[in-house]
This record gives C-alpha cells, sequence and structure tokens, in this order.
C-alpha cells in the first residue's frame, strides 16, 4: 500500500514551459495519492503531454501505461518512461562506416536535461553520439525554409543558425532510422533530445501558435544538443513500462486486455479550446519530420488542418467525450486534474464520478495561469491566479 514519507523526489526531466502542465503540483498530487490504500500495481496516464506525472508515477514503484496523441509527446515520454537507462546504440557501433567514426569522440562531457541521476557516472556510447551529432555542419533544408530566420518564408520560430543547426542533426538522425542503424528506442530518444534542445532556443512566448517579430536574446543562444535523462524507475522486479501514441479512447478499447493489475487511472486531458496540435506543430514537425508530404499552411505554417482535433476541446462535443472516456475506464481509482478556465463545471465533473466512481477527495488547488504571451491591452487576462482540481474517485464495485 502506498503510504506517506516516500522518499520521492519531485524534480522533473521535462523543463517545457507546457500548456497544463502539472510540474508544480507533483508534491500535491503524490499526497492524494497517499491518502488512499493504492497498490503498486498498473498505473494509466492517458493524456501525458511531456511525461511530468508519468514520471513521478514510475518513481513512486507504478508500472506506467502513459500515452498521449502527439508525436512530440511520444518521443518525449518514451525517452523518460519506456526507457530505464540511457540507449546503448548497438546498430551504429557495430557499423564497419559509423563505428570508427563515433569512438573517435568522447564518451563523457554532454550537456544533459535532468536530474535524480549521478550524471557524473553516466558515460557511454549515447555521449559519443551527442558529441557527434552537434558537431554537425549546419544546413538548409526544407524546415530551415519553412520555420526559421532567412526561409522563404522568414517564419522565426528558430535563429538562421539555430534553425540549419537543428535541420542538420534532424536530417542525419533520419538517415540513420531509414537505413536500420536505429531501433525505435535509439531513435525516440535522440528525437526527445532534439525537441527539448529546440525548444530552449525557440523564438516563441512559450507556445508555438506564432513566432515573435524580432529574434529574442535567448533564441540566439547557440543550439545545444542535450542528453535527456530517462526517469530511474523503483518498481520491484523486471518491470516494463510501455508507452503509445493513440487517440485515448481507442488505447483504452485495444489495451484492456492487457491491463490486468489496472490500480490507477490519472487523467489529465485539454481542459479549454485550445488545441495542442495547433499550439505546438513545429516540435510535431520536427518529431514526424514529414514536411516533404504538406505544405505549411498560412503565416503561422500550421499542419494540415483537422490533424489530431481533440474533442475534448470542442464546446458542443466535450461532455459526451468525457462521458465516454469515463465510461470506458475499469481501474480501482481515477485522479482527474482539470482547471477552473476549462469547459467542464464543478457539476459536470461530480456527474461523470457518480456512475462508477465514488468521489473520495475534491481538492481546489490555486494555481498560477498558463500565459503563452505578454500581457498587453490587446491581450488582457481576466485574472492571474486560476484553481486546478484534483479529484480522486474510487470505484464503488471494488
Amino acid at each position: 500500500m502506498i503510504g506517506r514519507g516516500l522518499g520521492v523526489s519531485y524534480d522533473t526531466i521535462n523543463s517545457m514551459n507546457y500548456i497544463g502542465s502539472k510540474r508544480r503540483l507533483l508534491q500535491d498530487i503524490s499526497t492524494v495519492l497517499s491518502d488512499c490504500d493504492l497498490e503498486y500495481g498498473l498505473a494509466l496516464d492517458l493524456f501525458a503531454g511531456t511525461g511530468v506525472v508519468s514520471g513521478l508515477l514510475k518513481k513512486m514503484g507504478f508500472r506506467v501505461f502513459a500515452n498521449d496523441w502527439q508525436s512530440y509527446s511520444y518521443s518525449l515520454v518514451l525517452s523518460q518512461i519506456g526507457l530505464n537507462d540511457f540507449p546503448t546504440f548497438d546498430r551504429l557501433f557495430l557499423n564497419s562506416e559509423w563505428a570508427p567514426v563515433l569512438t573517435a569522440y568522447p564518451r563523457t562531457g554532454c550537456a544533459f536535461r535532468g536530474k535524480s541521476r549521478d550524471l557524473h557516472a553516466c558515460e557511454g556510447p549515447f555521449q559519443q553520439v551527442i558529441h557527434y551529432l552537434q558537431g554537425l555542419s549546419d544546413a538548409q533544408g526544407l524546415f530551415w525554409d519553412a520555420y526559421c530566420e532567412g526561409g522563404s518564408q522568414n517564419r522565426q520560430y528558430f535563429s538562421s543558425e539555430n534553425g540549419a543547426k537543428i535541420q542538420a542533426i534532424r536530417d542525419q538522425i533520419q538517415d540513420w532510422f531509414g537505413a536500420g542503424l536505429l531501433c525505435n528506442d535509439a531513435y525516440h530518444w535522440l528525437l526527445a533530445c532534439v525537441i527539448e534542445s529546440a525548444d530552449q532556443v525557440a523564438n516563441t512566448a512559450s507556445v508555438y501558435g506564432s513566432y515573435l517579430k524580432q529574434v529574442k536574446a535567448s533564441a540566439r543562444r547557440p543550439f545545444v544538443l542535450h542528453a535527456v535523462v530517462p526517469v530511474p524507475s523503483n518498481a520491484k522486479g523486471q518491470v516494463s513500462h510501455q508507452v503509445f501514441c493513440d487517440e485515448g479512447l481507442r488505447l483504452l478499447d485495444q489495451q484492456k486486455s492487457a491491463m490486468s493489475d489496472w490500480e490507477l487511472t490519472y487523467l489529465d486531458p485539454p481542459y479549454n479550446q485550445r488545441q495542442y496540435s495547433a499550439n505546438y506543430h513545429v516540435l510535431e514537425t520536427i518529431a514526424k519530420w514529414d514536411l516533404s508530404s504538406f505544405r505549411p499552411r498560412g503565416i503561422t505554417g500550421l499542419r494540415p488542418g483537422q490533424e489530431k482535433m481533440s474533442y475534448f476541446c470542442k464546446k458542443r462535443r466535450y461532455l459526451t467525450a468525457f462521458q465516454h472516456l469515463f465510461d470506458a475506464i475499469e481501474s480501482r481509482y481515477i485522479l482527474f486534474s482539470y482547471n477552473s478556465e476549462g469547459l467542464l463545471s464543478d457539476t459536470e465533473i461530480e456527474s461523470l464520478f457518480a456512475p462508477t466512481y465514488q468521489i473520495v477527495q475534491f481538492q481546489r488547488k490555486p494555481y498560477q495561469r498558463f500565459k503563452s504571451d505578454q500581457v498587453s491591452a490587446q491581450r488582457a487576462y481576466k485574472e492571474n491566479r486560476l484553481c486546478e482540481y484534483l479529484v480522486l474517485g474510487q470505484r464503488k464495485f471494488d
């Protein structure tokens, strides 16, 4: 049974300023979970985002299934949750062409994104791969032309130099993967490294719905490829954590037979009409690297219309979508986080739990509003502080 005094650290790998991120609520979430008789079974994080809560659950000792519909999220979460350690890149280092190239680089000294480990002891071939990629000559290609300063569209999501570095690194990763020199885990770990590192020098106000008119100072800093650190697992025995990239209801339908010890479902769905597919479309393109298959739309270079649009964000469909979701869940507990700015009212939240789950706790935590741009006369926010809801329900028919 989970109890207090877990000794779980609340530092996180991912530092992106992400819409709906629960980074600041990890201790509250841990406390809520420690107040009930949860066992260390399977925990499903259905809307994992950047993997912040999945990482907490993994460190607490759960077997974690984590899911998100966005491709960039899949790479970020797989690199932290699906992996317990850094990739070894066996295929590259067994290749007669690449082995002598990569072994010429040091196995230490790369930059990291993450904590929770003795990073001084983290030597290995992954560092040689990072050093090689960092040293690639800049390149101008479809991504640079579509999204970077100096490209034909002059969409200034990245400076010309940083965009050219991202282009070169991402091209090389795709070449390796296409040649069969990267397994799935190694491929997505490298994608996560690029996505995390690119976000650090993006010329945006947190989200990618638009870029800034002038390239800001932080976006002029040279691009540095960081190694993403997998979250250590405290689960007993040999436990396989799995990561999925699917629509939530479809995943529940496909995976129920594999979830025999389904103890907890954590739900952190979109809470208003902001679609993640539009707000992070540039990161999605970095993850999918598919610019040869579509033409970016409009001033901001959006991906194809209606791609991965969530019903949880639509005023006319959100309640039906939530009802179908709660009907499909069969875990002993549900922990539901939501925001007072969201489409669901308190009464509607209670009605979702009522048929099958008894609400054990309904907490309202004051929370700083997420701001994706600067406050101005044209962009004023109604209030700075909102409430984050943490609702814990226990299945009535346990």
